[in-house]
């Protein structure tokens, strides 16, 4: 959740000036975005990995409530935005975000029910 509330946070000028100083970080996001060049994979990843661990964190929760979460961490991290310089809110990256922590969600729920640890 730090990571998503840093990368939200962030205005556009530090985070260029991120990548000029960490050629590693520059990098790491380039690889990202060229694994689907029309959609924003940063967001996927990032909010992908927020479903993993929000499924992780809170086995006994009920799937709805985390998604829930998701929705109102999406739609909280994309207002943010409207005022962090050089950022603007979209509902479409909202949007992306919370099917990418779903997906996340449903990753644990599938690998738990395959090694017998989840609801059949």
């Amino acid at each position: 959740m730090a990571l998503v509330a840093v990368a939200v946070l962030l205005p556009n000028t530090r985070l260029a000036a991120l990548r000029l100083h960490w050629s590693w970080f520059s990098e790491a996001i380039n690889r990202v975005e060229a694994l689907w060049p029309t959609v924003d994979m940063v967001h996927v990843v990032m909010f992908g990995a927020v479903g993993v661990l929000l499924a992780l964190a809170y086995p006994a929760a009920r799937p709805v409530r985390l998604l829930l979460a998701i929705v109102v961490l999406a739609t909280v991290s994309e207002l943010v935005q409207l005022w962090v310089p050089g950022r603007t809110a979209s509902v479409g990256e909202a949007m992306l975000d919370v099917a990418a922590a779903g997906v996340g969600l449903l990753l644990v729920a599938l690998v738990r029910r395959a090694a017998g640890k989840g609801p059949k």
